[in-house]
């Protein structure tokens, strides 16, 4: 298997995995997360949201770290974070190290108090590659140059 597809295609399956086998997960990237829960702030139903995010078995979170946040974003997210600690399990697919994890939630302390959490039992899976996409350009790059040859 290609490398450069394996973390969002391996999350991807995971949750699959999961639904087949009668559980309940929830698939966001972080952006799309963070939207969610300022609506659902906006619109006077961020506990109910919350609670359903609470008993998902899975909750997956893909590219945390592509869009900033502010402070507001962060400690919204936090408290995600913060209210499955020990209640369910959260996957995360970022390309940031954990040092560099307070360019997401930036406040120092915030962002080591979720990273305590995050990491308190948990498995840490590192991807290395290239991204699919520029992979996918090349090859059509090398297939558009084979096919105007021929």
């Amino acid at each position: 298997m290609n490398v450069a597809r394996t973390l969002t295609h391996s999350l991807v399956a995971l949750g699959r995995d999961l639904c087949r086998r009668g559980k309940n997960v929830r698939f966001y990237t972080a952006s799309a997360l963070v939207n969610a829960l300022e609506e659902a702030k906006a619109n006077y139903t961020l506990t109910k949201l919350m609670q359903s995010l609470v008993k998902m078995d899975l909750l997956i979170i893909d590219e945390l770290g592509f869009v900033p946040l502010s402070e507001s974003q962060a400690r919204l997210l936090f408290d995600v974070f913060a209210g499955r600690y020990e209640k369910g399990s959260i996957a995360v697919s970022t390309n940031l190290s954990f040092d560099k994890w307070v360019k997401i939630f930036v406040s120092p302390e915030l962002t080591a108090a979720l990273i305590d959490r995050y990491t308190h039992k948990c498995l840490i899976h590192n991807f290395e590659g290239q991204s699919v996409r520029l992979l996918r350009a090349k090859q059509r790059k090398e297939e558009l140059k084979v096919a105007s040859a021929s």
